[in-house]
């Protein structure tokens, strides 16, 4: 498995303040050990880093993976067991969310062009029916079907559990925003750091390498990101997170309709 050397400070990869080490797990770390899946030690230790600036907690263990590192370390065929939402329950919820924003916030004129980016089962998009015209984009999808980069632009990129995922933030906001319609919108979600994550560190569940965990964000360090990828950024919640082009925001849509909706959701990967 490739590892990254350890490095006791390093550079924030969003802000390029300096990030001293935050803390150390193993690599078989996952979203479900809360739920008693505590997998067998790896050997590999993943060390974090969090930005003393903008709070942005990131590792660089798989800065240098290939495409088939990604798929044999994290994406493989144990993926379901650390994301048991990943296949149908995620899309399910997805789907529910997405055909009320377009019933309650936002209208489209025609049906709107949604990109699923980082679709994983690609369940979203057959959920979604006529609803949108969808596509589904995800080049480590453990079935490997939507790894073809799309075309064109879209009225609505959706991202559900993706950015957290990425070893290179602001690049992949910027690939988004350039596969957003001006004048559309990107609804996506990651979790932002607690309160009390000075306390618990990389014990707190959702930094987890097994998952493919290592971007980790706080709203400031989401705010920049997306400022340097063009965005303007608006958080909903802890978990959901709206952004727009900077230059030309989504005119149909009703934001305070749109905190209403997220305002009911379940939160929490574990529970939802």
């Amino acid at each position: 498995m490739p590892t990254a050397p350890l490095e006791p400070m390093a550079r924030c990869k969003i802000c390029r303040a300096e990030a001293p080490v935050f803390d150390t797990v193993d690599a078989a770390k996952n979203c479900c050990e809360p739920m008693g899946l505590v997998l067998p030690p790896t050997g590999t230790r993943v060390t974090y880093h969090r930005c003393s600036a903008c709070g942005f907690v990131f590792t660089a263990w798989c800065d240098r993976f290939s495409d088939e590192d990604f798929r044999r370390e994290i994406y493989n065929d144990g993926y379901a067991q650390v994301d048991p939402l990943y296949l149908d329950i995620r899309p399910q919820g997805n789907a529910r969310l997405l055909r009320q924003v377009f019933s309650e916030a936002c209208r489209f004129e025609a049906t709107p062009r949604v990109l699923d980016y980082g679709a994983g089962s690609g369940a979203l998009a057959a959920l979604l029916g006529d609803a949108a015209v969808t596509r589904s984009f995800d080049p480590f999808s453990v079935e490997c079907t939507f790894a073809a980069r799309p075309v064109g632009r879209y009225d609505v990129v959706f991202s559900s559990e993706v950015i957290e995922h990425v070893t290179r933030p602001v690049e992949t906001l910027a690939a988004m925003r350039d596969l957003m319609l001006p004048g559309g919108f990107m609804l996506f979600s990651t979790m932002v750091t607690p309160p009390d994550i000075e306390v618990v560190r990389a014990t707190w569940w959702y930094i987890s390498p097994r998952n493919g965990h290592v971007s980790i964000y706080t709203r400031a360090a989401l705010d920049a990101a997306c400022a340097q990828s063009g965005l303007r950024y608006t958080p909903l919640s802890d978990e959901w997170h709206l952004a727009e082009h900077r230059d030309a925001p989504c005119a149909r849509l009703d934001r305070a309709a749109l905190l209403a909706i997220v305002a009911r959701l379940p939160t929490g990967f574990v529970t939802v």
